[in-house]
């Protein structure tokens, strides 16, 4: 006949995946804490941009279709053949309703120094708070 004998491992083992389980959580806990308490600058505006051109007159045309308003301070680049031209929204805006920013149904106009006819044609609006990309397109292929 065999004597039955009582052994502490089974306590052991629930107290030791308790324990892991605890210090799982809490260091779960921590890095959440430090990651979210950073703040990971300004998130760029959202506002959809439409370009054309007028060849008649040799102008380039781009006007904000929708969205965010968007600083005077906003870069416009426009690339003509060889030429880049770079110019900040204050310097191209018609601006209707005189609040000094971007807004929904005013338009940009650049008048090309240069004939625009069969030239390769690019536009880039860049936000200068965010660093971010508005706006990049062809609005024409060249020879």
């Amino acid at each position: 006949m065999r004597k039955k004998t009582h052994t502490q491992y089974g306590v052991s083992e629930i107290v030791s995946t308790v324990l892991l389980l605890g210090i799982s959580i809490t260091l779960f806990g921590v890095l959440n804490f430090i990651v979210f308490s950073f703040s990971f600058g300004t998130s760029p505006p959202s506002a959809s941009l439409i370009s054309t051109i007028d060849q008649a007159t040799d102008t380039i045309i781009i006007e904000h279709y929708n969205g965010d308003s968007l600083n005077l301070t906003t870069d416009v680049v426009i690339s003509i053949g060889n030429t880049i031209y770079r110019n900040r929204v204050s310097d191209l805006l018609l601006d209707t309703n005189n609040n000094q920013e971007w807004n929904f149904g005013e338009k940009l106009q650049f008048q090309s120094p240069e004939s625009i006819i069969d030239k390769y044609i690019q536009v880039t609006v860049v936000d200068t708070s965010s660093n971010s990309i508005l706006l990049t397109t062809v609005l024409q292929e060249g020879p």
